[in-house]
């Protein structure tokens, strides 16, 4: 158990703007107790979860296919995914704050009390909005592959490490190995016991490249930097994806919903849009840029665009992509005010076809293999039977119904209360 971390908890739970998510698999399962030991912790923890075995975690990040149960791609999956119930833990409850809330994840093997051959040690992550935290500490075994320092001061090193990640984070307090005191090991780790272990540790963020102006698009992937701005680049495949635009100003709740929902109906991976582009507004500035694409870091794929602002043109993009809009964003597909038009402020049509305008409009969804998943909004007074009746014949099966509602909340009245 860990020895005079008392006043440091302490701190953490009179922050005011401390909010935490915490799963652990085994390793460091006992830090939610530590925390809890401290009066206030109210106000501090969001909730936490244990999944011990391996189908535990599988299922607590949704089924993504992760081939080592320990390791950091584990623990930075398990990480987001308790900082997206962290913030729907925080979303009704008063003054938390989507920027306050942070994911940990700890995974880990320790003394199994026998000899073992493969790796002793933990993977760590904390994930907030803007930054990913990553640590991992591997412990030092025996020559008959033994656990040197045993199983109870394993699990209270991962304590400490996992309880460091959130007062750095915060800012709370700044400790390191000196401060380790716990009842296996009073008066702390002597000076070999410290360097035989080896930590690492790494902060990430996502920043838009200090460039004047992008072309067409960049894509921005959770395990890269930006990669390139031609789509035919091999780490990246678009017909494993759906594309979501959003404007991310900010990015809140719902879109991830949507994502989420969206995911497990198609199997795909969902893929943001960040149009930096505005005919009436202007074009964003990299800092705005930079603003509003590091809140799906380490998290979601995005691609940042100019000049994509219309369906037509992402579709043109991402070809036989599906595109996830809102069912008020379905009735601009089909009103005219929103079609491609010509300089003179009227439809472009071929004189030639046998097609109305409107379907001369919608053409290009066909011939890019366009389709929408479309969701209905509470409130908007529209359903998707009503809008479907506007749409030409022949062109209905480009649509589709996501049977599920999204909460009622919108990026606007998240800014006016900001």
């Amino acid at each position: 158990m860990l020895l005079n971390v008392e006043s440091y908890i302490k701190q953490l739970h009179e922050h005011k703007e401390s909010f935490i998510e915490i799963v652990a698999t085994g390793a460091s399962a006992s830090l939610q107790g530590i925390l809890t030991s401290i009066p206030g912790c109210s106000n501090t923890l969001l909730g936490g979860t244990f999944p011990y075995s391996q189908e535990a975690s599988t299922l607590y990040v949704g089924g993504m296919l992760i081939t080592k149960f320990v390791s950091q791609e584990m623990a930075n999956a398990l990480a987001a995914e308790a900082w997206y119930r962290g913030r729907k833990h925080g979303f009704n409850r008063e003054k938390v704050h989507p920027n306050m809330v942070v994911g940990l994840s700890v995974t880990g093997s320790i003394d199994p009390g026998r000899p073992k051959r493969g790796y002793l040690g933990a993977y760590m992550c904390l994930k907030s909005r803007n930054y990913r935290r990553e640590f991992s500490i591997e412990f030092p075994k025996k020559t008959d592959n033994t656990s040197l320092f045993g199983r109870t001061l394993e699990n209270d090193l991962c304590d400490f490490f996992a309880l460091k990640l959130v007062l750095d984070h915060y800012s709370v307090a700044k400790i390191d190995i000196h401060n380790f005191r716990s009842t296996d090991r009073p008066d702390g780790l002597s000076t070999e016991e410290m360097n035989l272990l080896k930590q690492f540790y790494r902060i990430e963020g996502r920043m838009f490249h200090d460039i004047d102006r992008i072309k067409d698009v960049n894509i921005f992937l959770p395990e890269h930097d930006v990669i390139s701005s031609d789509l035919d680049d091999e780490s990246f495949n678009p017909n494993e994806y759906f594309l979501l635009p959003s404007s991310a100003n900010p990015l809140h709740i719902g879109h991830e919903e949507m994502a989420r929902i969206v995911a497990i109906m198609t199997g795909k991976k969902p893929l943001f849009l960040l149009e930096t582009s505005h005919p009436i507004k202007g074009d964003l500035s990299n800092r705005e840029i930079n603003k509003r694409l590091m809140q799906f870091n380490s998290l979601y794929a995005v691609a940042v665009t100019y000049g994509a602002g219309t369906y037509a043109k992402m579709g043109e993009l991402f070809p036989n992509t599906p595109i996830v809009i809102g069912v008020d964003n379905m009735v601009k597909i089909s009103d005219p005010r929103y079609l491609k038009v010509s300089g003179n402020g009227t439809l472009e049509s071929d004189s030639d076809s046998d097609l109305s305008l409107l379907e001369q409009a919608m053409m290009p969804y066909h011939n890019h293999g366009t389709s929408f998943l479309v969701f209905e909004r509470p409130g908007s007074g529209l359903t998707f039977g009503s809008v479907m009746d506007t749409i030409p014949w022949g062109f209905g099966d480009l649509f589709q119904l996501v049977p599920s509602r999204l909460p009622e909340i919108s990026s606007t009245y998240l800014r006016d209360t900001q």
